[in-house]
């Protein structure tokens, strides 16, 4: 048993014109046929304009935003105190033991017809210790929309399975976010570096597209993406007797890169059953880790 004081969500839109949305989306926790937990997670919108009342327990903060354009990806959090990972963060408080969950708990439904594609979503809790729970990692999950002729008006997001250090894994998804000062962004070749305990290098997969993020304000920031790096050897994030697996994240160039947040999961996609694990949560107390 886990307890769960914080929610997180990673909502990666897709790179096509028209997929991101101004409709609410709540994620429900259910347990035992109720829904004990109901935030709003992508900027909400509240008041007589939309027609939609403030629910109780939810405070907006200005750190909440709506979702990010096409092509980027934004992390919405959910708890009793402000995240220190610089999160668009909604107050509502979470209390959750993971032994209520099962694999009919966790789903995230639309509130309107504004269509919504994703290129992927990631969920997590967080106990009060720091510990990063991987809930559900979902790639290309279904249109969300109420019109039916686009979408479905919920997804289920299914429930992450138990994982430990020898879960092997040959997908990798990475969040990654730079800082907000304007010279964060980066033109420069980057790359994730997995190596073994004595340093043996395992794979450097690309990401490509990283010198399209840049730091803008407002809802229009373009600062964090979501990269599926796929076809991976098989890794594990201990090697028992060896040591732990090493990463780093490298870019190859004079321009170095300011990093203001990195989520990493790693997954086995033949397995039927979704393991997520967690191999990275990094985020400097102060932004700007360059690496």
């Amino acid at each position: 048993m886990v307890r769960i004081t914080s929610l997180s969500i990673a909502y990666a839109v897709a790179d096509r014109g028209w997929s991101t949305t101004g409709d609410n989306l709540r994620l429900i926790v259910n347990v035992n046929g109720r829904d004990i937990l109901r935030p709003i997670l992508n900027g909400v919108r509240f008041g007589l304009l939309t027609g939609v009342a403030e629910p109780a327990g939810h405070r907006v903060t200005r750190s909440q935003r709506g979702l990010p354009r096409e092509g980027f990806a934004r992390v919405f959090t959910a708890s009793k105190s402000p995240p220190s990972t610089g999160d668009d963060w909604l107050e509502y408080p979470v209390d959750l033991d993971t032994d209520q969950l099962t694999p009919l708990s966790l789903r995230l439904e639309t509130s309107g017809s504004d269509l919504l594609r994703l290129r992927c979503l990631l969920l997590w809790g967080t106990s009060q210790n720091g510990t990063v729970i991987p809930l559900a990692a979902l790639a290309d999950p279904p249109h969300l929309s109420n019109d039916t002729d686009e979408g479905v008006a919920s997804i289920p997001l299914g429930l992450a399975a138990l994982t430990d250090d020898f879960t092997s894994f040959t997908e990798v998804f990475a969040f990654i976010k730079i800082g907000a000062d304007r010279n964060s962004r980066t033109k420069s070749p980057v790359s994730l570096r997995f190596s073994g305990p004595d340093g043996t290098l395992i794979a450097e997969p690309a990401l490509d597209g990283f010198a399209d993020l840049e730091s803008s304000p407002g809802d229009d920031e373009r600062s964090a993406d979501v990269w599926r790096l796929q076809n991976l050897p098989p890794m594990q994030r201990v090697f028992d007797p060896a040591g732990p697996l090493k990463v780093v994240l490298r870019v190859d160039g004079e321009d170095n890169a300011q990093i203001e947040r990195v989520v990493l999961f790693g997954v086995d996609p033949s397995r039927r059953e979704a393991m997520p694990v967690p191999i990275v949560n990094f985020s400097p107390v102060t932004s700007g880790a360059n690496p």
